[in-house]
């Protein structure tokens, strides 16, 4: 009896158990961000409707997040108001504290027409980090369109009057910062205007700070702006066309005074050279690469040369998709990340192009129901954040990139669910796990890991795991 139990012990002494569940890849959600790489934040009051969502996102160069949009706020008495809503998150992803108050600002602002929806409602479009940790809001209201906090979240009382600027371009849909600490915002009437630092328009820049652009159409306007490190100012927009039968895009590019610089495209402008024309064919992001090549992201993605041709060698005669796309980010190795139109509806996908313009097939972002992503950007690190909206809260969801490096932890001795915790959370993947007796681990615990602790692997390397299943019963049979 004891023979047979010795060799039944040595038959089942290693028993595959599988390999985890899920395994991590390029567009996985973070372990180590919010809750399973999700967090939701209800900014304002909530409004029973879905004037509530997060429209833009910046960066802090300490991996902190900001994320801005609309908010709902009940006046006494009535009517409700809109107003710019921030949330200020740590690189966890929990709210953080130091900002505003337990981390949210909301700034009530004029409303057009209170008691009806969406885009008379004031909302933040764009987002922008000074060198200082100031941060400035642009965006949609019946009054201030821009918007200067301090670094703790209050109004900057430095900026235009107590923190606010009535914008001359109107709604600001585009925004960029000079090295300088100039301010350059596009918006209606393909309206390009540029400020100092203190909030008030810069007297060097076209027309006492502002320019504006004929495009040839009954109605034009701009919708994204860049600035090149010469100090070019790049504006992509959009017009009507003369025959009124549809809109085209339009890119323009200004000198740093505001001219239109002549050696772009013809005399400065490039009129719908991708050849689309749509009711919505506006930009959504100008992406720079080094090599001063111009990314269009909008409902299509299109690259041009720095003349303003096509570069031919991107996509399809420049052209690389016709897939919406509502924000983009460029990562260190030249690929583009773009997150689709977040009120598109439900089927959207994270996407990401390999420097040529053809899509990434390493890249797989995991799903998220009811998530609407309207802005996407990037951490220090190379981690992907895209900000929306989930039930009428602020939602923001990290990503890997793949650039990340597995460091194997020690599970040596831990039960297996935080063994695979542990696993994930170092940017590795579980591996085989056997499941072998051991009269010296206890039942359910690691016996052994492959490789060992602390070795570097690559991203989403395995680790396998041995599994104790208790002391034997033949080895219960000897004292």
């Amino acid at each position: 009896m004891k023979k047979t139990l010795a060799c039944l012990a040595a038959l089942l002494a290693f028993v595959p158990l599988g390999f985890g569940s899920t395994q991590l890849h390029p567009g996985s959600l973070d372990p180590n961000f919010g809750q399973g790489g999700r967090v939701v934040t209800q900014v304002g009051e909530a409004s029973g409707e879905d004037y509530t969502y997060a429209n833009a996102v910046a960066i802090q160069r300490d991996g902190r997040i900001i994320a801005a949009g609309a908010a709902f706020t009940k006046q006494k008495p009535p009517p409700p108001q809109g107003a710019f809503g921030l949330a200020r998150y740590r690189p966890g992803g929990s709210l953080d504290r130091s900002f505003g108050k337990h981390g949210k600002v909301t700034t009530p602002l004029p409303t057009s027409i209170p008691e009806e929806c969406c885009a008379e409602w004031p909302h933040v479009n764009v987002l922008a980090i000074q060198r200082d940790g100031k941060v400035l809001a642009g965006g949609f209201s019946s009054g201030a369109t821009l918007v200067r906090y301090t670094r703790r979240g209050d109004l900057d009382r430095g900026f235009g009057t107590g923190g606010k600027v009535t914008a001359a371009v109107g709604p600001v849909y585009g925004m960029a910062l000079q090295p300088d600490g100039k301010i350059v915002v596009a918006g209606l009437g393909f309206t390009v205007a540029r400020y100092n630092a203190d909030g008030s328009l810069d007297h060097s820049f076209g027309s006492g700070g502002v320019v504006t652009t004929s495009l040839g159409g009954p109605q034009q306007g701009a919708d994204a702006v860049a600035v090149q490190r010469d100090g070019k100012i790049v504006v992509a927009g959009w017009r009507e066309a003369p025959d009124y039968s549809d809109n085209e895009t339009a890119l323009a590019r200004f000198n740093p005074d505001g001219s239109l610089d002549t050696s772009f495209g013809n005399g400065g402008k490039v009129i719908n050279a991708a050849d689309y024309r749509g009711a919505e064919p506006w930009p959504r992001t100008i992406l720079l690469r080094p090599d001063g090549k111009i990314v269009f992201v909008g409902y299509y993605t299109a690259q041009y040369r720095p003349d303003g041709s096509l570069d031919t060698t991107f996509g399809t005669g420049g052209v690389a998709n016709r897939v919406i796309g509502a924000s983009a980010v460029l990562q260190r190795d030249g690929k583009i990340v773009t997150v689709p139109c977040g009120q598109c509806g439900d089927g959207w996908k994270l996407r990401r192009y390999k420097v040529d313009g053809s899509p990434d097939p390493s890249f797989a972002a995991a799903p998220w129901r009811k998530f609407y992503p309207r802005a996407v950007g990037l951490q220090p690190d190379g981690k992907i954040v895209a900000t929306g909206s989930v039930d009428d809260k602020f939602a923001q969801a990290r990503y890997l990139s793949g650039k990340e490096r597995c460091i194997v932890p020690e599970v040596v001795g831990k039960r297996l669910a935080k063994a695979k915790h542990a696993i994930r959370s170092a940017y590795c993947s579980v591996g085989r796990i056997t499941r072998a007796f051991s009269s010296r681990v206890a039942k359910g615990r690691v016996i052994s890991q492959r490789p060992k602790a602390r070795k570097r692997r690559p991203f989403g390397a395995k680790v396998k795991l041995v599994l104790s299943k208790g002391a034997s019963a033949a080895s219960r049979t000897h004292p």
